[in-house]
């Protein structure tokens, strides 16, 4: 569970950079609406989006498994 200050900070952060709002059931990123569980690959891309808010469309094209750290 997150502080309130680390949630309002995070609030802040999310609308200054998506002009999204997290608290909203959609992807902070592509603003994808209507999200549910269903949406995802596995319960580890579901716990990504409780935390990033990023659909799996989204997180498939930020964390590209495909490419190797060096």
């Amino acid at each position: 569970m997150k502080s309130k200050e680390m949630e309002n900070f995070l609030e802040g952060l999310s609308k200054s950079l998506f002009g999204r709002s997290r608290k909203e059931n959609a992807c902070i990123t592509c603003g994808s609406n209507y999200i549910k569980r269903e949406d995802f690959n596995s319960d580890l891309s579901w716990r990504e989006f409780q935390i990033s808010r990023m659909c799996q469309k989204c997180q498939d094209s930020t964390f590209n498994q495909d490419e190797k750290c060096t």
